[in-house]
């Protein structure tokens, strides 16, 4: 079977059912009736049920109002999680992350981290201050309260080291590193436990090195207060280099190994925390949808129900109706399949081995006639001008033999076709039935077949040409009328 053959076919299918679309439509009308009239039936029954009409419409309609105060609720949760939740746990990890970063980040740069505090360089020089002027400023109004110009000297002497970035990369050359000046300021202090000592202490693994830089601050601090304080001698009261044992170093460096450690803890339950979360948030998500889709269930449900009691015969009309038509199309496709009569060119085409001569347009007036004219092939020419071609045709086939028109459904087909020929051509009709027709048929030796579509059975044409060739007789072919 090719494709043209599987094509005309279901033409022929859609033909079949256009061909009886009045007939389908009064099937499908009818069976809607009966759906109104069971609807009807359906709602009075519903009526008389114990919960009653309006008693099923308020509990969907509390179904309803009840999805909706969950979805309200899991919006409101997860526009919370959102905005809130989530964020607040993204700056506490940002948080914990930063911290983590920038303690590992001194652990591993710094200097005095580095230092074994058991054997650490340590050079210290204590040196006094005695200004130039001893006897110190005497206030008339108070007396007791004498300004001593140590104290100031003391604080400046301090605050050389700390406030200068040049001296510190001067120190930096003197150790041998290049790093950032924060690490230096660890190393290097000044301070001053009285009004006249002040003491520089340095740190480093060498302790020459450390003498080194305390010997350039010593000298540094004179130079940058000569001419901007009290004129002072600074005395060495004493000095120490060499290698310690500092507790308090130890102390430091160990509490900043267990700040990273609790950082990385921190940062861990941050993650932990940020990733429940998200879990929380994949929930809260889900929570919304299944709330959506709670609200559409019940709302779907009351519609249903709605449809039920208010609208019962409509809702079975329709659903009548949509079922006659389909019923009415299958119907109409079976007859068509099934069918004993002849229905179109198409059918003639793959029954029988002779040509379709012509194909007269028109007869019943049918609704769709154009779209099933198409469907099965039929000239789009009027009755009278496909008459006239079919006539041609067969006079052409005819030319030069004896031939005549027989038909199963009598003479009166084959005379209706008869006159189209200009009377070229005999009539014999019904060579089955009609024993004068069979006679006539005796001084003819080619036969032309004039069939009505949809109402020449099948059965009786085989009959026609199985007898037309035990005659011996020549079918030039078929016309459909």
């Amino acid at each position: 079977m090719n494709d043209c053959e599987i094509e005309i076919r279901i033409a022929d299918l859609f033909a079949a059912i256009l061909k009886r679309a009045k007939a389908i439509l009064c099937f499908a009308l009818i069976l809607a009736l009966l759906g109104a009239g069971y609807g009807l039936h359906k709602a009075r029954n519903y009526e008389r049920t114990e919960t009653g009409e309006l008693e099923s419409v308020k509990k969907a309609e509390k179904s309803v109002e009840t999805a909706e105060e969950q979805l309200s609720l899991a919006e409101r949760a997860l526009a919370r999680f959102n905005e809130v939740e989530y964020p607040n746990a993204e700056k506490k990890y940002a948080q914990a992350k930063l911290m983590v970063q920038q303690r590992r980040d001194y652990i591993e740069n710094s200097i005095y981290q580095s230092l074994d505090p058991f054997n650490c360089g340590v050079s210290t020089l204590t040196f006094y201050i005695e200004p130039a002027d001893s006897q110190p400023e005497v206030n008339p109004n108070a007396p007791w309260l004498a300004l001593d110009p140590r104290a100031t000297i003391a604080k400046a002497c301090t605050q050389v080291i700390s406030s200068d970035d040049g001296i510190l990369e001067e120190v930096q050359e003197i150790m041998g590193v290049h790093t950032e000046p924060r690490f230096i300021r660890e190393l290097i202090s000044a301070d001053t436990s009285s009004d006249q000592f002040v003491e520089i202490q340095v740190y480093h693994e060498d302790a020459q090195v450390a003498e080194a830089v305390v010997d350039y601050l010593f000298q540094t601090i004179l130079e940058r207060l000569d001419g901007k304080v009290e004129p002072f001698t600074a005395s060495v009261i004493s000095r120490f280099t060499g290698y310690d044992v500092l507790w308090y170093m130890n102390d430091r460096q160990i509490a900043n190994e267990d700040a990273l450690f609790a950082a990385e803890n921190a940062l861990t339950e941050a993650e932990v925390g940020r990733q429940a979360l998200l879990d929380d948030g994949i929930l809260k998500e889900q929570a919304v949808a299944d709330a959506e889709n709670a609200l559409h269930k019940a709302e779907g449900d009351l519609q249903t129900i709605r449809i039920k009691t208010q609208y019962p015969a409509l809702l079975y009309a329709v659903l009548f109706l949509a079922a006659g038509f389909l019923l009415g199309c299958c119907a109409a496709v079976v007859i068509g399949v099934v069918s004993s009569r002849l229905q179109n060119q198409s059918a003639a085409r793959g029954r029988y081995s002779f040509p379709v001569l012509g194909v007269l347009s028109g007869g019943k007036k049918r609704w769709f006639a154009k779209t099933i004219r198409r469907l099965e092939g039929d000239p789009e020419a009027d009755r009278e001008s496909s008459a006239h071609v079919a006539a041609q045709n067969v006079l052409s086939l005819a030319d030069g033999k004896k031939a005549c028109l027989i038909s199963s459904l009598g003479s009166g087909a084959a005379e209706d076709f008869a006159p189209y020929l200009n009377g070229k051509l005999a009539v014999c009709g019904d060579i089955l039935r009609d024993p004068a027709a069979a006679k006539a048929l005796a001084g003819f030796d080619s036969v032309v077949l004039v069939e009505e579509r949809g109402t020449s059975l099948l059965d009786q044409i085989d009959g026609e040409v199985q007898q037309l060739h035990a005659l011996g007789k020549e079918i030039l072919g078929i016309v459909l009328l």
